[in-house]
């Protein structure tokens, strides 16, 4: 599949950021997604000043699910038709003390983390079988493959969204040029993990978009990034639910 106009929402995360670069580098068309206006603006400005020859923005709040088709719509209007490659790459990271105590708090991180992204592979994907053609990438999480204590609302989501894309992989398999990618970083340096300690665990963000560019160019569809989380989260599995749930890993 040559690849030549891409979306992606969440384009402010720094590891969408990363890959914007990349595809910008090979001469792509970007279409830019996300909430803060004035962030995504300044980022269009360096991919024109840089590598980009056309970048179209469209602010929107993950929440206002009234504006995913127009986003949708917009975006195919302004590539002529055709979406090759769609990448989603937001989240938050909950409070869990705060969604412990306050349900409320916790089902609109949930929401974020999961209804939103539900919401929109929902609709890319009946796109791409429309198209008999492209990509959906969507960055979830290891965290996504077992409940811990301190993060359980969050990781929730990401199973939720990991277990959607499986099945739009079982779905669309008899289209084969249609490619849905499971992105599962582990532990990288964002302004997400700014509270986290750092360790030898945790990988740079250009390591994570590199990924994520190749696994998209070479039709993958689970990604780990970096590579070592998936023998980290096998290991993980393979843990006894009894003696998983008194440890503190």
């Amino acid at each position: 599949m040559t690849i030549q106009n891409v979306l992606i929402i969440g384009s402010n995360s720094l590891i969408a950021q990363k890959c914007s670069y990349l595809f910008a580098q090979q001469g792509c068309r970007l279409f830019l997604s996300a909430r803060n206006a004035e962030m995504m603006e300044s980022h269009r400005t360096q991919l024109l000043n840089n590598w980009a020859k056309s970048v179209e923005l469209f602010p929107m709040d993950a929440l206002e699910f009234d504006k995913h088709d127009v986003l949708i719509e917009r975006a195919v209007n302004y590539f002529g038709g055709v979406i090759d490659v769609v990448l989603i790459a937001y989240g938050i990271l909950p409070d869990q003390n705060l969604a412990d105590k306050n349900r409320y708090s916790a089902m609109k991180d949930f929401s974020v983390n999961g209804n939103s992204i539900l919401s929109l592979c929902h609709l890319i994907a009946n796109l791409l079988e429309e198209q008999k053609q492209g990509c959906l990438a969507v960055v979830t999480s290891v965290a996504g493959l077992r409940g811990r204590k301190n993060n359980y609302y969050y990781a929730a989501a990401k199973a939720a969204l990991n277990c959607m894309l499986s099945g739009l992989r079982n779905r669309l398999a008899y289209l084969p040029n249609i490619q849905i990618l499971t992105i599962m970083p582990g532990l990288i340096e964002t302004p997400m993990t700014a509270g986290i300690k750092k360790n030898i665990l945790f990988a740079k963000p250009e390591k994570a978009a590199k990924d994520v560019y190749n696994a998209i160019c070479n039709h993958k569809e689970i990604l780990y990034t970096p590579r070592y989380w998936r023998l980290i989260m096998w290991i993980v599995r393979l843990i006894p639910e009894k003696i998983f749930k008194k440890m503190t890993i």
